[in-house]
């Protein structure tokens, strides 16, 4: 299978599975830190998880890659 077909392919499971709007809308380049800005320890974990995903989503290589697992109370993602 080519790369272009597989890319077609993952687009309509990303469309199907209702993200792909999500995905359009929500990015790093739109993540707010000001939710945590009351609390400087709050404000640098967070500064530091963004880091860490904006760097994994730079090197992501796909099938074989690393995963990472976000975990927190209901809402929270």
């Amino acid at each position: 299978m080519c790369s272009c077909l597989k890319a077609a392919l993952a687009e309509k499971q990303l469309e199907g599975s209702g993200l792909g709007m999500l995905c359009r809308r929500h990015s790093f380049d739109n993540f707010s830190l000001k939710y945590y800005s009351d609390n400087p320890d709050n404000l640098a974990h967070m500064e530091k998880v963004l880091s860490i995903a904006k760097k994994y989503a730079e090197e992501f290589e796909g099938v074989g890659s690393r995963s990472l697992l976000f975990i927190g109370g209901t809402g929270l993602g």
